[in-house]
């Protein structure tokens, strides 16, 4: 991966992360009690894994550090 390509996949994830709170906000306006939503968004997801695993979407392997890469503990 390049810079630029973290760069924008980082990018990215804390745009939709913003975008889901801010959905989040005009449920909670909608439905006060968080339970309820908490419900629908845990019923949605096992629904989606379920299915992505009953029609057996392939499976991808990690990839493999490059040689220049450090990790860090």
């Amino acid at each position: 991966m390049t810079q630029g390509s973290i760069g924008h996949s980082g990018g990215l994830g804390y745009f939709l992360n913003v975008i889901f709170n801010i959905l989040n906000k005009k449920i909670y306006n909608y439905f006060p009690n968080p339970y309820f939503v908490l419900v629908i968004h845990l019923a949605i997801g096992v629904v989606y894994y379920i299915g992505s695993w009953a029609v057996g979407l392939p499976k991808h392997a990690a990839p493999l550090p490059s040689k220049g890469v450090v990790f860090a503990v």
